[in-house]
This record gives C-alpha cells, sequence and structure tokens, in this order.
C-alpha cells in the first residue's frame, strides 16, 4: 500500500474555486492521532458512499466531532445530512465527565434564530415530522416508548411541548420543577392509561375548559373517579365559572372521604347574589319516592340516624274498607290513594323543640355545662321549667309562666342561633319542647292516659285521671302519659346513684301537647 507522509502540517488547496474529489472503490479514511482533522471550502462540502457508511470518529477524553458552517449575514447555512445518522458516544469513565456542555453528546446552536427557523427538523418525503422551533418548543407526531419522562427546568415558554398528537408509552412523566405543566387544545384534552392517570403538583391542579371537564371512571369496584387531597390546606373544590346555567354534574355513586377533626368534609357555595340563586338540587328517577328511597340519609359508625326520604305507600283499597263509614272526600279529587312521593324527614328523635334562653343563670346550680362557650346549660331532659316574656326560669313568678319541659330529642329544632356551629350569638338556655313525646319527671303513681300537670313551685310534674281533673287544672295540662308506674318504684341494682331504692319519682314517657 502506498503512502504519503509529512512531518509537518500539510495543506492541500484548490485554486480558481474548482472542486477537490476523492474517489475510492474502498475505504476512505482520515486519521489524526495527535492534532486536528480540518476540512474548509468556500462552497460546499460533500461526504458520499454508495454502498457502505459515512464514519466520523474521535478517541480519547475531551475529543469533539464538530460540524460547523460559517456565513454572511443573511445567506443560508446549515449542516445537511441525506440517509441516516448515528450518534455513538462511548464514555468509559463517567465520572471523569466534567459539568456543563462537557456531559452532552449531541449540541446544535443557531445563533438568535428568527421565527419559523428551526433549531432542528427531520422530514421525511417532503414532510416535516419532527422539528424544534426557535424557542426550543418540540412539534412531532407519535412518540412511542417505554418510559416518558419530561422535566422543565428553565421555565417559560421555551420548554414547553407544543403539539403532542399521539404519545404512547408504558409510563408517561410529565415534571416542571420551576413554572407550571400546561396542556392547551382546540379540541378535547385526554389521557388515557390502562393503568393510573396520576396528577401531583405542590401548589395547584386547574382543570379548565370552555366546554365541560369530565372524570369518568369504569372501574368494576371501588372508587371509579377518586379525588384525593392528602394536604393540609382546603382539600378538592370543583368550581363551575359558567355565567348562566353552569353546573357540575356527578354521575354515578359518589363518596367524599376525609379525616377532619374541625372542618367540612363538603362546602357547596354558590356565589351569586341573584335573588333567585339555589344551592343544592337532588333528583330522584323515581317519580313516587317511597320511604325505600332517600333523598338523604344521615349515619353515624352506628349506623342510620335518619334521612329526607319519600312517603310510604299503603296502596290503594282494592276491597271494602275495614272501617265501612260511608265518606265524602274532597281530598285529591276523592281519590283514598295515598299521597305518596312528597319528602318526609325520618328520624330516630322524638319531638319539636326551640331553643329557649335562660332568664337567671343563677338559679341553676346544678347545671352540667358551666363553661362560657357552651350553649346549653345541661340541664335534664323532662325536668319543668316555666317560660317568662321568652325566657325561662325555675319558679313561676307571678304565676305568669307556661309550664314546658326539657327536651333532648327534638327532630325539628327551631331558635337555634345559639346552638349552630360557629355561630355568634351566645345566648344560654335549652331546648323545650313544644309537641311530641319524650320522657318527663313524674312524682307519684301515674296511669297511662292520665293528664300531666305541673306541680308548683317545683320541677317536676304529676298525674292525674281525666275523670278526677277539674277544668282550671286541666287547663294547665302539658300532656298525657303514656305508661303507668306503682307511687313507689325499686330502682335497679346498678342505679349510679340510688341502687335498689324504693322512690316515687318516675322518667314516665308522655305525649307533649296532648291532652
Amino acid at each position: 500500500m502506498s503512502k504519503d507522509r509529512y512531518s509537518d502540517d500539510h495543506t492541500i488547496e484548490i485554486l480558481q474555486d474548482n472542486d477537490f474529489t476523492i474517489t475510492t472503490g474502498g475505504d476512505i479514511i482520515s486519521d489524526s492521532t495527535g492534532g486536528n482533522i480540518a476540512s474548509s471550502a468556500t462552497g460546499n462540502i460533500t461526504s458520499t458512499s454508495t454502498a457502505g457508511e459515512i464514519t466520523i470518529e474521535t478517541e480519547g477524553a475531551g475529543k469533539d466531532i464538530s460540524l460547523k458552517v460559517e456565513n454572511e449575514e443573511g445567506s443560508t447555512a446549515r449542516v445537511y445530512v441525506d440517509g441516516r445518522v448515528k450518534i455513538v458516544t462511548e464514555t468509559p469513565d463517567p465520572d471523569g465527565i466534567g459539568s456543563g456542555e462537557d456531559g452532552v453528546p449531541l449540541i446544535i446552536r443557531h445563533n438568535a434564530p428568527l421565527a419559523d427557523q428551526h433549531m432542528l427538523r427531520v422530514v421525511n418525503n417532503g414532510t416535516i415530522k419532527f422539528f424544534v422551533d426557535e424557542d426550543g418548543d418540540v412539534d412531532c407526531g407519535d412518540i412511542t416508548c417505554n418510559n416518558l419522562t419530561y422535566t422543565s427546568i428553565g421555565g417559560g415558554a421555551a420548554n414547553d411541548i407544543i403539539d403532542w398528537s399521539a404519545i404512547v408509552a408504558a409510563e408517561i412523566d410529565m415534571t416542571s420543577t420551576v413554572d407550571s405543566i400546561t396542556l392547551i387544545s382546540d379540541n378535547d384534552v385526554r389521557l388515557i392509561s390502562d393503568n393510573d392517570v396520576w396528577a401531583s403538583a405542590t401548589d395547584d391542579i386547574i382543570l379548565d375548559a370552555d366546554d365541560r371537564v369530565a372524570l369518568t371512571g369504569r372501574a368494576s369496584s371501588g372508587y371509579g373517579v377518586d379525588i384525593d387531597a392528602p394536604g393540609g390546606g382546603s382539600g378538592v373544590r370543583i368550581t363551575s365559572l359558567a355565567a348562566m346555567s353552569g353546573s357540575i354534574n356527578l354521575y354515578g355513586p359518589t363518596t367524599i372521604l376525609d379525616l377532619l377533626d374541625d372542618a367540612y368534609v363538603l362546602t357547596v357555595e354558590n356565589t351569586s347574589s341573584n335573588v333567585q340563586a339555589d344551592g343544592i338540587l337532588i333528583e330522584l328517577g323515581i317519580s313516587a319516592p317511597e320511604t325505600t328511597n332517600n333523598w338523604i340519609q344521615f349515619k353515624s359508625s352506628a349506623g342510620s340516624k335518619g334521612a329526607i326520604q319519600g312517603t310510604a305507600n299503603k296502596g290503594y283499597p282494592t276491597s271494602a274498607p275495614t272501617y265501612s263509614w260511608a265518606i265524602k272526600s274532597s281530598i285529591g279529587g276523592g281519590s283514598m290513594q295515598t299521597a305518596i312521593g312528597n319528602a318526609q324527614f325520618a328520624s330516630g328523635n322524638h319531638d319539636y323543640g326551640e331553643f329557649i334562653e335562660a332568664g337567671d343563670l343563677s338559679e341553676w346550680d346544678d347545671r352540667i355545662w358551666t363553661e362560657e362557650s357552651h350553649w346549653c346549660l345541661g340541664l335534664p331532659e323532662g325536668l319543668l321549667v316555666w317560660v317568662i316574656n321568652g325566657m325561662f326560669y325555675k319558679n313561676n313568678i307571678d304565676n305568669t309562666g307556661t309550664p314546658m319541659i326539657i327536651t333532648n330529642r327534638a327532630i325539628i329544632l327551631g331558635n337555634a342561633g345559639p346552638a349552630l356551629k360557629g355561630s355568634d350569638d351566645n345566648r344560654k338556655g335549652e331546648v323545650l319542647s313544644f309537641i311530641g313525646q319524650l320522657p318527663v319527671y313524674i312524682q307519684g303513681a301515674v296511669k297511662s292516659g292520665d293528664l300531666v300537670v305541673p306541680v308548683e313551685g317545683e320541677s317536676f310534674c304529676k298525674c292525674i285521671s281525666k275523670d278526677d281533673i277539674d277544668f282550671k287544672t286541666y287547663i294547665s295540662a302539658i300532656g298525657t302519659a303514656w305508661e303507668s308506674c306503682n307511687e313507689y318504684e325499686l330502682t335497679p341494682e346498678l342505679d349510679p346513684t340510688n341502687p335498689s331504692e324504693l322512690v316515687d319519682m318516675h322518667l314516665i314517657l308522655c305525649a307533649i301537647g296532648k291532652k
């Protein structure tokens, strides 16, 4: 094999703007063990291989391969490769790689690119398939990979992925260490996964659409859509900003689960000041809800405690009624059908009560709660009090009071300002029964059906049979006894205060307001 060997720098210069061509049927090898290999031309430098590959290789630490085009201002300059480009970097000692650009295998520089001037472009059969624009934004078609991680480290538009036609990956991880991650579409934004789709942020996650935001879960068990807010903030907020008829629709069973010591798990707020602004609409698909249909059910860890439900359907008599009275009814156009379908509030409690303020707190030394923060005095249920000028007292002052009974089982609580959580109404008092059933302190013998009347100067009542009562006493009766007992009864052995003791004071279930 022949060789040309030189002991110093050697330059081959072609004059008069002519070409210099090296043609061989084998390989063309440019090898420099010490210095650089430089090819310079005022025209084009073209390397063509009709059979094999064109390999540009450098060996040794800190040795770069640089393809550089210098051109006059306003002219076009580019590195053009027609065929396959294979870039291989091998670093036997990763610890020896320096910081900055030293550890980057491929660097593309474009000084001050203008609009529509791409930093990098991939073209297939005349069609642009992939490019990086002048701002560093990426426009591409499909991305198929095992794992895709997108990390924004600089902030701003220069790190945005601006157009994803389709991404197919076993795992997609989009992370921004500085600014936000924004998915914008003129049509729909769809995140589809055979497994989980996670959206996690140290600040806010915002789903904003001119049309609607739809979260659909098709889980065969468990929760179909799970929105979790484990942080210490305000939890999950779903907001509708539509000006006229915007709504938030939850389809399928919806569970709101949280662990809060002193906060509401769900807050529904309509910030409109319109006179027709509404809060919550609960609609059932059945036209005539029955007791088996609940608009709302109230439960504790011990089970159901109440519900807003439909009315029982007692049916239409198909045969002669039990009571063969001749009647004329104008209700419902003469129909004897039960008026089903209307809402009723169902609870285990027994009466209707209202908060009444205590007129003189010093009367009640035996009250349970004395702290200023508690609205209720904690007086025993069934105790007799006297209401005078809208407040209750222990005694019937000037015989002008109305006898009433303290209740702890009101199904409805009226005048409840002080009892509301977060209320600034600082009145102290008790809930008094207006109508319903509750136990009443009664002294002496009782027969079911007796009238319950107050005892003057005491905080309890007595019973008088309807045959023995006079009219004046009848007027003061507050209800009817629904139980019977002897004058003296033996207390249970496990009674905490008076075990196994004969007493004449009893708690008797009574119908308040019924006489």
